[in-house]
């Protein structure tokens, strides 16, 4: 802690702090001032802060330092730009003997300045040209609140952004901007945020990534320093995999990636400089390994936060029937997978499992809508890192569709892939690492017909604590709540709000729909969407966002 006397409009003695870490294409910081427990060197009752954001424009702050103690205080929320900085003078205006008693100089304190960044969110991939269409779909969980939406290359230099302002509960698709790698989202507050790609009409749809301490999904929705991906395709059954990897940090880093196939093998999978909001797109064409499946662990050399997405699709570019799901930052040793499926209507859902501890064992075991756990698969031994398939298994019957508890020794991580060969549709979600009492979807369709495509949402909750009512709440773009409906649920109970178990939906309907529960027990929730005047595949699919 500093100080220094005060006299009326001089300037006698100045600071300044500037934040070393703002992005190329600016983000939304909303800085403190610390004003630390009172002494007889606090007293100023006016001091002044100076925020300066692009070289020119400032906006100017009053903290009465004498009235606070032992407290950071807010100045407000500033879109900044590299460079941007603040600074404060001694000349506060108190005068000598007037403010601060008979014959007394006001005395300043200084003292830290933290910036910080909000409603952060990153999206790893963004395509726009060449038969992709992306959409990214932003939506706020609060009052109103000021987005800016700033789009990357692949060398993490700014290419273009926009700012607009989202009504409470409100969502929106924001700007497109052909030939960007990735976008990041800052908010003046909490935001979720997906995004949806077509290639060629056929989609694929994932969550936006919050920085490692974020509000987002714990595991497949904070970035991180190491990243796993419970599977990585070299031609394994005509599909390959993509990952896009973004560093979210401040520094340079240097990112390796090591795969292990289903024996526990390990791969060197290379080394890579990624710059801050760089992008890389790695595909697994190394000649010395083999075509296989492989689980995957991604690692940033200075401890930089990294956040990925992992497209996979038919042919070395992964395009064609393309589906993606987030990297995870970290593991449970209970998941949850909430729409599976075995041979219904054509359909069937399997779990890739990966190992993130010592040798693991455990159970996957498969519960009805109604709640009744009567199959079960059991593992053991799977290998540090390892990949592990649980695909049409034999202990359950065909017709099943309910959801999954997988439990283990060890943390692990995994995804839910779902297939249906004869009309081609293919979708994977992340499994759920925990339960929350309040779930997001930014996107949610009913019979909406947009670009040629007719949407149609179902979302599946189940519950993973005791019994409980969920609460289901629709909500149009401009934030109006426009239905509500309700379910019992039981221990391992599971329910699909759907156009066929709700009545009353609105329709044609597009915006946002909460899940939450009434009396504070978890819950996990996944949501399909069906393109219904599409052809081959049609089918994406997201987890819900913990909130």
């Amino acid at each position: 802690m500093h100080f220094t006397y005060v006299n009326g409009n001089n300037v006698d003695y100045w600071a300044k702090w500037q934040p070393s870490n703002v992005p190329n294409g600016t983000g939304l910081y909303e800085i403190f001032v610390y004003v630390p427990s009172p002494s007889a060197n606090i007293t100023s009752w006016q001091a002044t802060y100076t925020v300066v954001v692009n070289g020119w424009e400032q906006t100017t702050a009053i903290v009465d330092q004498y009235g606070l103690s032992n407290q950071w205080v807010s100045i407000g929320t500033y879109e900044m730009y590299p460079g941007s900085y603040v600074y404060t003078t001694d000349a506060t205006g108190e005068i000598q003997g007037v403010h601060c008693g008979a014959g007394l100089l006001c005395r300043l304190n200084i003292d830290a300045v933290k910036f910080v960044r909000l409603g952060t969110t990153y999206m790893p991939v963004y395509k726009q040209g060449e038969s992709w269409n992306s959409n990214v779909i932003v939506r706020n969980n609060g009052g109103p609140v000021t987005v800016r939406q700033v789009f990357y290359n692949s060398d993490g230099s700014f290419r273009c952004a926009t700012t607009y302002d989202l009504l409470a509960y409100g969502s929106s698709s924001g700007a497109i901007c052909p030939g960007a790698a990735s976008v990041v989202v800052d908010a003046t507050q909490d935001v979720s945020a997906v995004v949806e790609q077509t290639y060629n009409g056929q989609p694929a749809a994932y969550s936006g990534i919050t920085p490692a301490n974020g509000p987002g999904s714990l595991g497949w929705e904070r970035a991180g320093p190491t990243l796993y991906v419970p599977i990585v395709k070299k031609n394994w059954y005509g599909r390959w995999s993509k990952i896009y990897i973004v560093n979210t940090g401040s520094q340079s880093t240097t990112v390796t990636v090591a795969y292990y196939n289903p024996n526990g093998t390990a791969y060197n999978g290379g080394s890579y400089a990624l710059a801050p909001n760089g992008q890389l797109n790695i595909i697994l064409a190394i000649a010395a390994i083999p075509e296989n499946k492989y689980a995957a662990v991604i690692h940033s050399s200075n401890g930089q936060p990294l956040a990925a997405v992992v497209r996979e699709g038919d042919g070395v570019d992964a395009r064609i029937r393309p589906s993606a799901f987030n990297a995870f930052s970290s593991g449970n040793t209970t998941l949850y997978s909430v729409l599976v499926k075995k041979n219904f209507s054509g359909h069937t859902t399997g779990l890739v499992l990966q190992n993130l501890g010592g040798p693991a064992s455990g159970q996957a075991l498969y519960c009805d809508r109604d709640g009744n756990c009567p199959y079960s698969v059991s593992f053991s031994n799977i290998p540090p890192y390892t990949i592990y398939t649980v695909y049409n298994p034999s202990q359950v019957p065909d017709g099943f569709s309910g959801s999954v508890r997988v439990t283990s020794n060890q943390p692990m991580i995994g995804i839910a892939a779902e297939t249906n060969e004869i009309g081609g549709r293919r979708a994977v979600n992340n499994l759920l690492v925990e339960g929350k009492t309040t779930i997001v979807f930014p996107h949610w369709y009913n019979d909406y017909w947009s670009g040629g495509h007719q949407w149609l949402s179902g979302t599946a909750v189940r519950n993973a604590g005791s019994s409980t009512t969920v609460m289901a709440n629709w909500y149009n773009q401009n934030g109006t709540l426009v239905h509500t409906a309700n379910t019992a649920l039981g221990t391992n109970d599971s329910f699909v709000f759907s156009k066929y178990t709700v009545s009353m939906l609105p329709s044609p309907f597009a915006g946002s729909l909460v899940l939450s529960t009434t009396n504070g027990q978890p819950i996990v929730a996944t949501e399909n969407t069906r393109d219904l005047a599409g052809s081959d595949d049609t089918l994406m699919s997201i987890s819900g966002s913990h909130r």
